[in-house]
């Protein structure tokens, strides 16, 4: 088992290598090749909500058509990018329901669901891409079988985290807010004799006090039409599983580290895997909270990387944004020379593309005002755009700070 001390130390990296799935994270406005995935309470008698429309899916301003237990069904998708939120009208010959979607993350949120008049309240979401070549939906109470294992004795359970969203709790910070989730892999192995193990002492790691080590018990459960993990020591994990078939689904994990202290993350993908291993074994993810800086960043880059250009001066305005932001997060300085660029900065760029969230970003990590491109042009010479006055209202009160 690799335990490592308290936030400052969960920093082994998980040995499996995961295959590349190919899925993109970004809050869809339209829902061609993507399934979405509701969960419950974990001590919820309900079956999940399951929608997957497929690769092939032609939709026509967001309606979609699926094939379900009770007949043929039909969505209509209206999603708000700025507001985050989106809502969702699916419509048959025996149901109708209304689904609110506050994204949290960009495939992750919570919603809330009208179902045949009922309603349900705060209901997790996450929406992935899709493979499939037959449009479905799996309303919920339809009979799916028993999918969820009631054992997981010789299999291995591994949760990734790329797409999912996480908080760390500290007593100096009660209410965080959700982050993208950096952890890497989780895994747990049970062996082939039961669903429960112990990791006893003994484990030496350096210098490392020896209570991270002591006595860890990890358990499966079976709880409703979900079920739950459990690694209890001086760190407790609490894993719910919402299973889409008995071999994947949703993953909701929570870590307690003292009191005060904690992590929790939703929305990761689990998937079990067959293993012959005969002892028990789990490795922990990395933890460490991202630099707030390098999160805003990412986010940024994700944005700008996903916005639509029409014109040939953005698309190169955007290339070399992208660039430049991409190398300033790899080390290289706010204020590099993007190559065979005519000698401008990130910030040049941003401006003749009437970024603003990047502009003031360039700006509070020491973008410089007054460099000149190698023609001689300033940052207020490549203003334009809609967001032009906003833009020139930035640098002036940028430049009277420094006075």
């Amino acid at each position: 088992m690799k335990l490592l001390p308290v936030f400052t130390a969960f920093t082994l990296a998980s040995q499996l290598v995961l295959a590349d799935t190919g899925e993109t994270y970004s809050m869809p406005t339209e829902l061609n090749g993507k399934k979405l995935h509701f969960s419950y309470s974990p001590a919820s008698k309900m079956t999940p909500l399951l929608i997957d429309l497929g690769k092939d899916s032609k939709a026509v301003n967001g309606s979609y058509t699926a094939e379900g237990e009770r007949g043929s069904y039909t969505l209509n998708y209206k999603a708000d990018k700025k507001a985050k939120k989106a809502k969702l009208f699916v419509k048959g010959k025996k149901d109708t329901g209304t689904i609110d979607l506050k994204f949290e993350g960009n495939a992750v949120g919570t919603a809330h669901m009208k179902w045949n008049k009922i309603d349900y309240y705060h209901l997790n979401f996450r929406i992935l891409d899709s493979t499939a070549t037959h449009k479905t939906l799996q309303r919920m109470d339809d009979p799916v079988g028993d999918v969820v294992p009631r054992t997981l004795a010789g299999k291995k359970v591994v949760i990734d985290f790329k797409g999912a969203i996480e908080k760390h709790f500290s007593r100096e910070n009660e209410n965080p807010t959700w982050q993208p989730c950096g952890a890497t892999p989780f895994v747990i192995q049970f062996p082939t004799s039961g669903d429960s193990f112990r990791i006893p002492t003994g484990i030496e790691l350096g210098n490392l006090p020896p209570e991270i080590y002591s006595d860890y018990a990890v358990s499966y459960e079976l709880i409703g039409t979900a079920a739950c993990i459990e690694i209890r020591g001086p760190v407790i994990f609490i894993i719910e599983l919402d299973f889409a078939n008995s071999e994947s689904g949703i993953a909701h994990v929570e870590a307690n580290f003292r009191e005060g202290d904690g992590w929790e993350a939703k929305g990761a993908v689990f998937s079990i895997i067959p293993s012959n291993a005969q002892t028990g074994d789990v490795e922990l993810p990395d933890l460490t909270p991202p630099a707030e800086d390098d999160t805003v960043l990412e986010n940024l880059i994700d944005e700008l990387s996903r916005r639509q250009y029409t014109t040939a001066v953005e698309k190169l305005y955007q290339r070399r944004v992208l660039s430049a932001l991409q190398s300033i997060r790899d080390g290289a300085d706010v204020n590099m020379i993007i190559p065979n660029a005519n000698g401008t900065t990130a910030l040049h760029n941003a401006c003749g593309l009437s970024y603003t969230e990047i502009v003031c970003w360039l700006i509070e990590h020491g973008a410089d005002l007054d460099v000149k491109t190698s023609k001689g042009a300033t940052v207020d010479d490549c203003v334009g755009g809609a967001n032009a006055k906003s833009i020139r209202m930035l640098l002036k009160k940028a430049r009277s700070k420094k006075k």
